[in-house]
């Protein structure tokens, strides 16, 4: 094989991966976002805080994602994707609804990426070193979520008083 030929296929490997990358980077801005959004509607309520850890979990995801593109050429997406535009329409409903709905599209999103992140496990333009930090940091992370909204679910209603 030539030099060129190796080239090109770094070159095609590093493009698979900051394409991965920088879709798992869109949804855990759109996370952050869509919590902030979340935590904007419930503010006073004695679960806000507990939002407030989860967005830091997707906070700290972005960081991490965006310290693991190497292409200079890849242009990072600033915001997020469809399921925090989908928030900001529930938000427009009375609170209770609000707070029942946009858990619910929390639940959903958080459930998505951890779909999304299984799969990156078995996808080989991913590194050692980022399937790593999948498994021992975003995973255990976004099970944790799914739980503590499950909870929070379960008695919406107190939410809103």
């Amino acid at each position: 094989m030539s030099y060129k030929e190796i080239s090109a296929i770094e070159i095609s490997d590093t493009h698979d991966e900051c394409a991965e990358v920088h879709k798992i980077l869109s949804c855990e801005i759109a996370a952050t976002e869509t919590y902030r959004e979340v935590i904007s509607v419930l503010e006073g309520s004695s679960e806000t805080w507990k939002l407030e850890q989860l967005m830091h979990d997707h906070e700290d995801a972005v960081l991490y994602w965006k310290s693991q593109i190497r292409s200079p050429q890849l242009h990072l997406s600033q915001s997020s994707s469809a399921w925090s535009k989908v928030i900001k329409a529930i938000l427009s409903k009375t609170k209770i609804e609000k707070v029942t709905h946009a858990i619910d599209k929390l639940k959903d999103a958080e459930l998505s990426e951890t779909n999304n992140y299984k799969n990156l496990l078995n996808n080989s333009s991913i590194t050692a070193s980022q399937k790593s930090y999948i498994k021992t940091i975003l995973l255990p992370a976004h099970e944790s979520h799914l739980k503590r909204l499950e909870r929070m679910s379960s008695h919406a209603l107190e939410l809103t008083r």
